[in-house]
């Protein structure tokens, strides 16, 4: 089975978070989609673009 790949939606783009992890399907306990990991300078930049 295949991942899903996701990324943050900041001031209208996709962007890439500088960290990921996996988000793990509990019925099988594998890996469905690697997620963002918002760290700080992606929440700054969020909270920016929204004023």
């Amino acid at each position: 089975m295949s991942t899903v790949a996701f990324k943050n939606y900041i001031d209208g783009e996709f962007v890439e978070a500088a960290a990921t992890f996996d988000s793990i399907d509990p019925s099988t306990g594998t890996p469905w989609a690697t997620m963002p990991a918002a760290g700080v300078a992606d929440v700054d930049r969020a909270v920016e673009a929204a004023h």
